[in-house]
């Protein structure tokens, strides 16, 4: 009988099924980080630098490029204000960037964030009121124990005393990925399904457009930008072994940034190896206590072979 319970006990066990846990640790040299993890796939966030710094794998890779002469260290307001500084990882901005240039409202990415824990495994990180943007943003980060993809509730809450006018832009640096893509379709607004956005014009040998997507690959001596629509809101890198795919809700009459593109890719030249893939939400008229959110979904799956 004893046999026979613990032979139970051990298959109950190995078919358990898999849960989420959120713990704080140290992350490359910055204290209070929460971990989230369903024990195959793990997600950091950095709270002193307001950010989500690793994904992927637990036991690696990061999908997602860090700047490693910046591990550790943190940007104060004045700081922020003077220059950029680029951690990595995962952010918000508010889009259009026309609106405010360079460098980023450093109250929105650079300074730190609240953060907190909450019931069934998620976490919420909270930036602080920008008088200059007249916003503040919350994302309220939830892994899904079964696979490891993540859901992001971005939340653009207008903390000003006037109407402000905002995309919710999301922002993942990945890791020297071997392209990156996003599909397409062609439109009155868009009649190559996809466009360069600002200067950054890919180079010829680093855009390959076939079947309705369009893929680009990381030019080491130029930047290059590109923007699209599909109704699919989804981009994709190649990095290492590793699919990683962001996707978003796309509004048909959606009013995007950049000439009407809720899907887009940055490649940065050297010596900084990235590329970014970026899903923005509509450019919405928010007054005193209004709110938008854009949410995203995340998911990786071993790359196949020759695509």
């Amino acid at each position: 009988m004893a046999v026979a319970l613990t032979g139970l006990l051990a298959s109950m066990h190995a078919h358990a099924a898999p849960v989420v846990s959120v713990r704080r640790e140290a992350y490359q040299g910055r204290s209070g980080c929460f971990r989230i993890s369903n024990g195959e796939v793990s997600l950091v966030v950095a709270p002193s630098i307001g950010r989500i710094v690793f994904y992927g794998p637990a036991a690696g890779p990061n999908l997602l490029w860090e700047q490693a002469s910046l591990r550790g260290k943190t940007v104060t307001l004045a700081q922020g204000r003077k220059e950029w500084t680029n951690f990595g990882g995962d952010k918000l901005w508010p889009a259009p960037q026309s609106k405010w240039n360079w460098p980023p409202d450093p109250s929105l990415d650079g300074i730190g964030h609240t953060a907190t824990a909450l019931k069934g495994g998620s976490v919420r990180l909270t930036s602080a009121a920008s008088p200059v943007s007249g916003i503040r943003f919350e994302r309220v980060i939830t892994m899904n124990a079964a696979d490891g993809s993540v859901a992001i509730r971005n939340t653009m809450l207008n903390t000003s005393d006037q109407d402000v006018e905002w995309s919710v832009w999301e922002v993942a640096q990945v890791a020297e990925p071997r392209w990156c893509e996003m599909p397409v379709v062609v439109s009155a607004g868009l009649p190559k399904g996809w466009t360069a956005i600002g200067p950054n014009v890919p180079q010829p040998g680093y855009l390959d457009v076939r079947s309705g997507t369009v893929r680009l690959r990381r030019n080491p001596a130029k930047a290059a930008k590109i923007g699209g629509w599909s109704p699919s809101g989804l981009v994709r890198a190649r990095i290492g072994a590793w699919d990683l795919t962001l996707r978003a809700k796309i509004e048909a009459d959606g009013g995007y940034p950049d000439g009407g593109c809720p899907q887009e890719v940055f490649s940065s030249p050297d010596p900084l190896k990235y590329m970014e893939l970026e899903l923005l939400g509509p450019v919405r008229l928010l007054q005193p206590g209004d709110s938008q959110t854009l949410t995203t979904t995340w998911s990786l799956r071993r790359a196949v072979p020759g695509r």
